[in-house]
């Protein structure tokens, strides 16, 4: 009996010993990780934010955008500043060069980032993550579609019409075309604005342009047939975290929750983008249509300048080789997701 009453005696001491070691571990790091929270939201000062376009957007100034959405996070947020400066994709990689960097990055395909941070606020978007963490999410995007003069075609392409495809730097319209299994018999590439210039003068029936376009059109007053193409999209505007600051970081990420929330996402018919989280209303009927339309496909935002171009160059042989989309699907399927 002794012996019995012995061994509860210490059992019962080793479960106080380790009660004790347990709460005394676990309250230092629930303290030194509320000490950490504390510190990085009492943090006051400025965050920089660049803004940088690599494809045509809507109708006005992404960054003016931007700028109405910092100032409602500020009110919010009382002695954060963020201040929103304009950069191009030279632009960027000279100032990482020089050892420039920014806290905040808004960027499209083709601008190499550096130091982006993994999201943990945020929901997670395919193109925006590297294995299972997300280091990038859309706030805005753009969307292509097939434009049709109806006076001389419907709105499906046939072998004998012409077709100009609008190509930026570094979008993948051949591509897009491509995922839908399209087969194009005479066309041309050209710039954006060339593209379109082409259209509008009747030299082509058919414009593979974008929310650009649709917005150009409905301002001339052109009546067009505009159906969207929905298996692929490479035209979204990401946004990242590259702060190491960790009170910067804080409200940096704080900033994206705010910036992707769906009362900012409704406001993005100012500048006629749609949203990848939440329906979008416009005057414009043919950006209603792409709004609607959710892509199967797309691209790793972080895919270097020189896949994309291959892309384009893979992409182009094919259709004038005269070969199925299909074709060029699996070709390039290696970096679709």
């Amino acid at each position: 009996m002794k012996i019995v009453k012995l061994t509860l005696r210490i059992l019962l001491v080793l479960l106080i010993v380790i009660s004790v070691i347990i709460t005394l571990v676990v309250g230092k790091n629930k303290i030194l990780s509320d000490k950490v929270v504390a510190n990085e939201k009492g943090y006051k000062g400025v965050i920089s934010l660049w803004q940088i376009d690599s494809f045509e957007g809507g109708a006005g100034s992404r960054k003016q955008f931007l700028l109405e959405v910092c100032r409602e996070f500020e009110l919010k947020h009382e002695g954060v500043l963020i201040m929103v400066t304009n950069q191009s994709v030279e632009s960027v990689e000279k100032n990482y060069q020089n050892g420039r960097t920014s806290d905040l990055v808004s960027f499209g395909l083709g601008v190499q980032i550096k130091n982006a941070n993994s999201l943990e606020k945020v929901n997670g978007f395919s193109g925006g993550k590297v294995g299972k963490k997300t280091y990038a999410v859309p706030w805005c995007r753009g969307g292509y579609a097939i434009i049709s003069n109806p006076k001389v075609a419907n709105e499906n392409i046939q072998k004998e019409d012409v077709v100009v495809v609008s190509q930026a730097d570094y979008t993948q319209p051949l591509l897009a075309l491509a995922c839908e299994e399209i087969t194009l018999n005479n066309f041309k590439v050209l710039p954006p604005m060339d593209a379109y210039m082409e259209f509008v003068s009747g030299k082509a029936q058919h414009l593979i342009g974008t929310q650009r376009d649709v917005v150009r059109l409905n301002r001339r007053g052109m009546e067009v047939n505009i159906k969207p193409l929905t298996e692929f999209n490479d035209l979204y505007q990401y946004i990242a975290v590259t702060s190491k600051d960790g009170g910067k970081g804080y409200y940096a990420e704080e900033f994206i929750k705010f910036l992707t929330s769906t009362p900012v996402q409704k406001k993005l018919n100012k500048i006629c983008m749609m949203s990848a989280t939440t329906t979008v209303n416009f005057n414009e009927e043919g950006l209603n249509l792409m709004q609607k339309s959710s892509h199967k496909k797309t691209l790793s935002a972080f895919t270097n300048i020189e896949t994309l171009k291959e892309y384009q160059r893979i992409s182009k042989e094919y259709f004038e080789s005269g070969k199925s989309g299909s074709e060029i699907v699996n070709k390039t399927s290696l970096l679709l997701i």
